[in-house]
């Protein structure tokens, strides 16, 4: 059953007052928090209502608190809270870097937001005392070439905290806030793209490019900076690597998602149109693509489909949290609507 966006509201969130992408499309600023509300002129429906939080225009990624929602447009995060309506900011004001970010992650355990970017930085935001923590190490690394620094996907696990990146994965450890090994799990220990990992029954899994597949290892294992542990069980490209907690699943460079719990492929759907996200949020698991946000339930039952409909915009991820579906959009900033 697909859902389109007829009427939204827009909460805009403008730090500077005119910037490139805003010149060029003739679109008007306001230095100022404001609600601003407009109406599809392809419909009147009332039924379906959707709400934009804010819009710093292009938002990349959503992670999520107990009642928080995490958005990182560009280089600037903003934080929703859901229970109470309010919008706040971090911005290089708070101490972000200003640089491109690619990834985030919230740790309900350690109340953090880390922070990942393009050229490897990674910041963290201690979300208690409201401070900002640089960690260069991946960027000052010489032994990775600079197009490979990129920060993929965060995944925690227990105190640590798997870094997918360009080159290979690293450990973070969440208690003592410091990095621990990094694994070059590329065939004879050579950098491999890592876009995801998951950890399923006692392993984890890499989602990797360069037709290197997915790899796996024993996640308890002492020697997990040993390429030779890692196996690859599934040649191909795949974008990403999940699991609810029943089920593991994989999407391919083709955007085909398999359950690969039982260790073969089983193809459950094409996605039209290029791959996004595939997170867990709750009880549901939610694929985005280019054009449209699938939910479904732990037994991969779809719920709900939700389509951009005339709007001239992407989406990037989406997250269900109180029953309510929180979208990234590329110009629409965070877009909102109950399930």
């Amino acid at each position: 059953m697909a859902f389109f966006i007829y009427e939204f509201q827009v909460v805009f969130v403008v730090i500077d007052i005119f910037d490139n992408q805003m010149k060029n499309m003739g679109r008007i600023v306001f230095v100022a928090l404001g609600l601003l509300t407009f109406q599809n002129l392809f419909s009147q429906s009332n039924e379906n209502l959707w709400e934009g939080h804010f819009s710093y225009f292009k938002v990349v990624d959503l992670a999520q608190g107990s009642t928080n929602i995490y958005a990182a447009a560009q280089n600037a995060i903003f934080v929703y809270d859901t229970a109470t309506a309010d919008l706040s900011t971090i911005t290089t004001v708070e101490g972000l870097s200003g640089e491109l970010i690619s990834s985030i992650h919230y740790s309900e355990t350690y109340k953090l937001l880390l922070i990942g970017y393009e050229n490897g930085l990674i910041d963290l935001y201690l979300e208690e005392n409201k401070e900002v923590v640089t960690v260069v190490d991946i960027l000052e690394k010489l032994t990775i070439p600079p197009d490979k620094k990129r920060i993929n996907h965060f995944n925690e696990y227990s105190d640590i905290v798997f870094i997918a990146t360009d080159f290979g994965i690293s450990e973070f450890n969440l208690s003592r806030l410091e990095f621990g090994n990094t694994f070059y799990i590329g065939p004879g220990g050579t950098q491999l793209s890592v876009k995801e990992t998951a950890v399923y029954n006692d392993k984890i899994y890499a989602a990797c490019y360069d037709n290197l597949g997915i790899r796996m290892a024993d996640v308890n294992s002492v020697n997990l900076i040993d390429y030779s542990v890692w196996t690859e069980i599934h040649p191909g490209n795949y974008d990403s690597v999940m699991t609810d907690g029943t089920t593991l699943y994989t999407v391919n460079s083709t955007g085909v998602i398999f359950d690969i719990s039982a260790g073969t492929l089983n193809q459950l759907f094409d996605f039209p149109g290029p791959f996004r996200k595939l997170k867990t949020s709750g009880a549901y698991l939610i694929a985005t693509t280019r054009n449209r946000v699938y939910v479904y339930d732990q037994g991969f039952s779809l719920l709900a489909e939700f389509d951009k409909g005339e709007f001239e915009t992407e989406f990037w991820a989406a997250l269900v949290l109180d029953e309510r579906i929180y979208i990234a959009s590329n110009d629409l900033g965070m877009l909102s609507r109950s399930l």
